[in-house]
């Protein structure tokens, strides 16, 4: 049976701009770096950066929508929102709802989401209304 996550695995194009960028982020914690990737952890889940040159290719605002989301206390919100743009962030929408969220993407590549919202409680977001042909099913 399937119990969580036990990492994620990101491909990005420029190793030692990836691991300072996550590394000052609060809350990650660099543990290990090789030539071709390193390992860092953000609470209980694991957080491996592998080199992959294919990741130049596309710009990130151009990207597909496939992203990663990061728990944000609510009070911490706006300030990490304020230094993902500090390090050179490209920040996409941005959504109100129950919690906040934004999208962001690193200069590497890497989309990314930061949420306020502890759990899918706030699924759908207010006002967004649920998806087309949406079903919701019990846990």
């Amino acid at each position: 049976m399937l119990s969580g996550l036990n990492h994620l695995t990101l491909a990005v194009s420029d190793l030692p701009a990836s691991v300072a960028f996550y590394q000052q982020l609060p809350g990650m914690r660099l543990h290990a770096r090789w030539d071709g990737g390193a390992y860092l952890s953000c609470g209980a889940l694991w957080l491996c950066l592998s080199l992959d040159a294919q990741r130049r290719i596309t710009a990130p605002e151009e990207s597909d929508y496939t992203h990663y989301a990061f728990s944000v206390a609510a009070e911490q919100f706006a300030e990490v929102c304020a230094k993902l743009a500090e390090n050179g962030s490209w920040c996409g929408r941005r959504i109100a709802a129950k919690g906040s969220r934004t999208i962001f993407s690193t200069r590497t590549a890497i989309s990314s989401n930061c949420t306020s919202a502890a759990s899918l409680s706030g699924w759908p977001p207010a006002g967004s209304g649920p998806m087309p042909g949406m079903v919701f099913y019990d846990a």
